[in-house]
C-alpha cells in the first residue's frame, strides 16, 4: 500500500514538474544590446504607441514560445504571446529604429564628464605640444594655434562620441590614460636623450619637435586605450585602478629623488634615473590596480578613502619623523639633502597609507557620502591638532621646539582624524538607521501653554524647540 502511494506521488510530481514553464529573458535585437525597453527608449524608438501608462517592456522565451511582458506605471503587467514570426517582426522593427537612431540604447552617462575633461588636457598639454610640433616662431601664430587647437580638441571628441557608448568608467580611464601616455612617453624619450620640447632650451630643434610629436601621439593613444579598457570596469574600479597607477608613478619619482643622495653622477644621470623609476612605478601600480580590481568590485567611496590614505600618509610620515627625531640627528643631515630624505619618507608614507587605507575599507562598500565624511574628519583632525600645537607653542617663538610642538600635534590630528573618519564612514555605510540630521521643532501649543502658565503663576516652562537625532 505504501509503495503504491509513493509511486502515485512520484507520477504526480513528475507530471507537475513537466508542466512548469521556465522563462528566460532574451534581447529585443540581434546584437543583444537591448534587453529592456524603458519609457525613454520606447519614445526614441517609437514602439508600442498604443500602450498607455507604459513603464518598461521585456521579451521572455520558454522553449519556442515568446512572451512580450509590458509593465505599466501602476505596476500591472500585460503579457502577450508571440509566435516566432511575430517575434522576428518585432526584432526587425527594433533594429530598424536603432539604425535610424544610432544613439538610442547607448550608455552615454559619462560622455559629459569625458568632454569637459578634454578642456584641461587640451589647454595644459595638447595645444602646447601642437605648437612645439610645428615649431612656430611668430607669436600671433602661436596664440592662434593654441586657441584653435584647444577648441578642436574639444569639438572633435564631441563629434566622435555622438554614437558611441561612454560609461563613467570609460570617461575616467580615457582621460587618465591620456595623461599617463604623455608622462610615460616623456620618461621614455628622456631615457633616449631626446631634446626638450621648449624651443628656448639649447637642444637641436628637430629632436624637440619630434619629442613633442611622440608625446602628443602617445597621449591621444592612451585615451583610446583607456576608453577600451574602461568597458570592463565599474566607476569605482576605474577610480581605484587609476589611483594605484598614480601612486606607483609618484613613488617611482620619489625613489629617484632619494637615490640621488646616494649616488651623484650629474644632472643627466639623475633625469634618466628618475625617468626609469617613474616608468617602473607606473607599470607596477597599473598592474597592481588591474589585479585588485579583477579580484573584487570597488566602489567610488572606497577609492576616495584609499586616495585619502595615499595623500596623508606622506604628511604623517614626514611630520612624525621631524617631530620625534632628536635635534642632533637632524643636524647630521646636509641642508641640501633635506628634500631628498623627505622624498624617502613620503615614499614610505604613501605606500603605508595606501595599504592601510585599502585594508580598512576592503570589506565595506563605502558610499561617496561616507567617504566625504572621512575626508572632512581627517582634515578637521589635522587642523584641530595644529591649533592645539600652536597654542602650546605661542610662548616659544624663539625656541626651536615650537615647530616640533605644532608639527607633532598636527601629525597626530591627521592620523587620529583619518582613523576616526574611516570608522565613521564604515559605520555610516553599514547602518541603515543613520539619520545625522538636526531637527528644529517649533511647538506653538507648548509656547502658548508656557505663556499661560507664566501669566497665572509667574513660573516659566520652556518648550522643547530643538531635537538632535543621529
Amino acid at each position: 500500500m505504501k509503495r503504491g502511494i509513493v509511486w502515485i506521488l512520484l507520477v504526480v510530481s513528475t507530471a507537475a514538474f513537466s508542466q512548469t514553464v521556465i522563462e528566460k529573458q532574451v534581447p529585443f535585437d540581434g546584437s543583444g544590446k537591448v534587453l529592456v525597453i524603458s519609457r525613454a527608449l520606447r519614445d526614441q524608438l517609437k514602439l508600442f504607441p498604443e500602450v498607455k501608462n507604459f513603464a518598461s517592456a521585456r521579451l521572455l522565451q520558454s522553449d519556442a514560445t515568446f512572451v512580450l511582458e509590458i509593465t505599466l506605471t501602476n505596476g500591472d503587467h500585460q503579457r502577450s504571446t508571440l509566435t516566432a514570426d511575430e517575434r522576428d517582426n518585432l526584432r526587425r522593427q527594433v533594429e530598424l529604429q536603432l539604425a535610424a537612431t544610432p544613439s538610442a540604447g547607448l550608455n552615454q552617462k559619462g560622455r559629459g564628464l569625458f568632454l569637459i575633461s578634454q578642456l584641461p588636457i587640451a589647454m595644459g598639454w595638447y595645444s602646447t605640444a601642437l605648437n612645439s610640433v610645428f615649431g612656430w616662431s611668430d607669436a600671433n601664430v602661436i596664440v592662434s594655434t593654441y586657441l584653435l587647437g584647444t577648441a578642436g580638441f574639444f569639438f572633435v571628441p564631441l563629434l566622435m562620441t555622438r554614437n558611441l557608448p561612454m560609461t563613467e568608467a570609460q570617461a575616467v580611464m580615457s582621460v587618465d590614460y591620456g595623461y599617463y601616455g604623455a608622462l610615460n612617453s616623456f620618461a621614455i624619450t628622456t631615457l633616449f636623450g631626446m631634446g626638450s620640447i621648449l624651443s628656448s632650451d639649447p637642444y637641436p630643434d628637430w629632436t624637440g619637435r619630434a619629442r613633442a610629436g611622440i608625446l602628443l601621439a602617445t597621449s591621444i593613444g592612451g585615451q583610446f586605450g583607456g576608453y577600451q579598457l574602461g568597458r570592463h570596469y565599474s566607476l569605482g574600479q576605474a577610480r581605484y585602478a587609476s589611483l594605484l597607477t598614480d601612486c606607483g608613478m609618484v613613488d617611482g619619482l620619489l625613489l629617484g629623488n632619494f637615490v640621488q643622495t646616494l649616488h651623484d653622477d650629474g644632472t643627466e644621470g639623475h633625469s634618466k634615473l628618475n625617468a626609469a623609476l617613474t616608468l617602473i612605478g607606473s607599470g607596477a601600480g597599473g598592474y597592481l590596480g588591474y589585479r585588485l580590481t579583477r579580484q573584487q568590485s570597488w566602489t567610488e567611496g572606497q577609492a576616495i578613502v584609499t586616495g585619502l590614505g595615499s595623500i596623508f600618509g606622506p604628511l604623517v610620515a614626514n611630520g612624525a619623523f621631524w617631530t620625534l627625531v632628536p635635534t642632533r640627528v637632524g643636524s647630521w643631515i646636509p641642508a641640501d639633502h633635506f628634500l631628498n630624505y623627505g622624498s624617502f619618507l613620503a615614499l614610505a608614507g604613501n605606500a603605508a597609507g595606501t595599504w592601510y587605507a585599502q585594508r580598512l575599507v576592503r570589506e565595506t562598500p563605502i558610499t561617496n557620502s561616507a567617504a566625504f565624511i572621512a575626508t572632512g574628519t581627517t582634515i578637521g583632525g589635522g587642523l584641530f591638532g595644529a591649533g592645539i600645537g600652536y597654542l602650546i607653542a605661542t610662548g616659544m617663538e624663539s625656541d626651536p621646539g615650537a615647530f616640533r610642538w605644532m608639527t607633532g600635534f598636527a601629525t597626530a590630528g591627521f592620523a587620529g582624524g583619518f582613523v576616526l573618519g574611516t570608522k565613521l564612514a564604515k559605520d555610516v555605510t553599514q547602518s541603515s538607521q543613520y539619520q545625522g540630521s538636526l531637527r528644529f521643532n517649533l511647538d506653538l501649543a507648548s509656547i502658548a501653554a508656557g505663556a499661560m502658565t507664566y501669566a497665572t503663576s509667574r513660573r516659566f516652562s520652556a518648550p522643547r524647540l530643538i531635537t538632535l537625532s543621529f
